[in-house]
């Protein structure tokens, strides 16, 4: 396992594979995480993936977003959005 410092702000980018993950901010010992993935790339929290059958998890057909994108913000890079 490989285990990174982030602050804020900072992301961590699977180079390859489409996906990057973003903190967003770190508040009363959590921490919220954006992710940035393809389409038909599926983004669940462990604890959900264990309860979910799965043949109920299907592939999206391409062109069609997921929600994992970050969106632009008013600045126009891409940020965090204020609530996820």
């Amino acid at each position: 396992m490989l285990i990174l410092s982030r602050k804020t702000d900072e992301s961590i980018v699977f180079e390859g594979l489409g996906i990057e993950v973003m903190v967003c901010a770190i508040e009363r010992g959590r921490v919220r995480l954006g992710v940035k993935a393809p389409p038909g790339v599926t983004v669940l929290r462990h604890e959900l993936l264990e309860r979910i059958d799965p043949w109920v998890i299907q592939k999206k057909p391409e062109g069609v977003g997921n929600g994992n994108e970050f969106h632009a913000g008013p600045s126009g890079p891409e940020s965090c959005p204020a609530e996820l």
